[in-house]
């Protein structure tokens, strides 16, 4: 009788564990890994790592400014997104950028970002309203969400106005 009631939860136990082995994904390529959520079935949140270089299709990506400068030059179909505020997006901002603070997002982002399956990077001023404003972006759905960090960390182009 103790070996059927024990039986129950290892098993209950071994398919959580499983479950969440398959769920979180961890590629050691450096020193940063970064928490990524992205919606699940229930309306809750699925967790995952993801490293910088690791590539991934759709979800969350945090890439380095090399290889983002290198995407939005050789792809069209990327929908590139400052989320700081007016004023700082004023003083210098990555070329062909929509500007998208962070605080109106969600009330944007229908209008501005209508396509949910397309290739969205988003940046800010170091990185950290970015990452708040990835996963803003798949919590409401968004399927390829792409976190470029901050301009400061940006060594390319910028437009000024």
């Amino acid at each position: 009788m103790k070996q059927s009631r024990l039986r129950k939860p290892l098993t209950l136990g071994a398919a959580l564990l499983a479950m969440v082995m398959s769920l979180t994904a961890c590629a050691k390529t450096g020193d940063t890994t970064v928490a990524a959520t992205a919606p699940g079935t229930d309306g809750g949140a699925l967790s995952a790592s993801v490293t910088p270089t690791q590539t991934q299709t759709g979800g969350y990506r945090l890439m380095k400014p090399l290889e983002a400068k290198q995407m939005l030059d050789s792809e069209t179909d990327i929908t590139l997104v400052d989320v700081r505020e007016p004023y700082e997006y004023a003083t210098g901002y990555i070329p062909n950028a929509k500007l998208l603070p962070l605080g109106d997002i969600a009330a944007l982002a229908a209008t501005e970002l209508p396509d949910r399956n397309a290739k969205i990077m988003v940046y800010c001023r170091s990185g950290s309203r970015s990452r708040s404003a990835a996963r803003q972006l798949l919590s409401m759905g968004y399927t390829d969400v792409i976190d470029i960090g901050g301009i400061l960390d940006w060594p390319y182009e910028v437009v000024t106005d």
